[in-house]
This record gives structure tokens, C-alpha cells and sequence, in this order.
């Protein structure tokens, strides 16, 4: 919406939410996501397979690709085609978002493993209290990292001098 606003209706006033979407909010959820697509490929989906519990593969299969792989990819092109400030390796409050999400998303799961007994995945089965905090302890180090990486995808972004929305408005002007 906002990128429609700026480049079809030539207006700016959605600049400021837009830049609070790409320099703010963007970070914690690419950290996120990259969290998301390596758990899944390297714990879950061998899990799906190995187990047989993907009775519907092929459909779920696409979805997978397109959930765990494609957004991703998508995501990491975002950060050379947007216009991005540059940015140190500090933990920030874009990062404390991501955290803030990941212990959300850890009780939820939390709850559903031991009030409901429903694991929503495959290492979640005979769960226990050593185990959770381990794995909250990990995936919040992994979280990290993920953005750690995304920091410095911007950085090498700035190194090469890759500004391809820029080169892009000096061929419209």
C-alpha cells in the first residue's frame, strides 16, 4: 500500500509508515522467518518424513515450499530492493520485538503441549520442563543469529553499493 501510494499516486504520505514497516518492524519478522524456513527444513519436514504423518504431501508439500522457502526468499530480495538504513550489530528494539514474539509463540505452544497435549510439532512430543526451556534458550540464541544475518545482508548491501530503488527513480525522473 504504501509503495502503490509512492510510485502510482506520487503521494509520500505514507512514507513515515512504510519506513516504521521496513526499518523497524521488518528486521525482527526476517530474523523470524529465517528462524521459521531453517527449523523447518532441518527438524521438522525430516521429521514428517521419516515419521509418515504427511498423509496429504503433495498439496502440503507446495504449501511448505511456499511458507517455509519462497517467503524467505522473497524476504532476503526485499532487503537489496528496498531503501534501507545502514545498521550496526546491536541488539535494538527491532530485535526485542522478535524476542517478544518468540516467547508469545513459546507459550502458546507451551500450552497446547501440556493443557491440551497437542505438540503442534514433531519435537515437541514428550516434552518436558528441561526440555522446553532448552529449546526456548535455543530457539532465542537462533533468533539471534537470524538476525545477525539480516544485519549484515543490509551491510553487504552498503558494501557493494546496491541501491536498486534508487537506480530505479533516477530512470523515472
Amino acid at each position: 500500500i504504501c509503495d502503490f501510494s509512492f510510485f502510482i499516486l506520487k503521494s509520500d504520505k505514507l512514507e513515515k509508515l512504510n519506513e516504521l514497516f521496513r526499518e523497524t518492524i521488518s528486521p525482527s519478522f526476517t530474523a523470524l522467518t529465517y528462524l521459521v524456513t531453517f527449523t523447518f527444513w532441518i527438524m521438522i519436514f525430516p521429521a514428517l518424513i521419516l515419521g509418515g504423518k504427511d498423509g496429504n504431501f503433495g498439496m502440503s508439500l507446495y504449501l511448505n515450499l511456499y511458507l517455509h522457502l519462497y517467503l524467505t526468499i522473497f524476504q532476503t530480495i526485499d532487503i537489496f530492493l528496498s531503501q534501507r538504513k545502514y545498521k550496526d550489530i546491536v541488539i535494538k528494539y527491532e530485535y526485542l520485538i522478535a524476542v517478544f514474539i518468540m516467547e508469545v509463540y513459546s507459550l502458546l505452544a507451551i500450552i497446547l503441549v501440556y493443557g491440551f497435549d497437542m505438540p503442534i510439532y514433531p519435537f515437541l512430543n514428550n516434552m518436558t520442563w528441561y526440555k522446553a526451556i532448552g529449546e526456548i534458550i535455543l530457539f532465542q540464541i537462533m533468533s539471534y543469529l537470524f538476525y545477525l544475518i539480516h544485519v549484515g545482508l543490509i551491510k553487504l548491501k552498503y558494501k557493494f553499493k546496491i541501491n536498486v530503488l534508487d537506480d530505479i527513480i533516477k530512470k523515472i525522473d
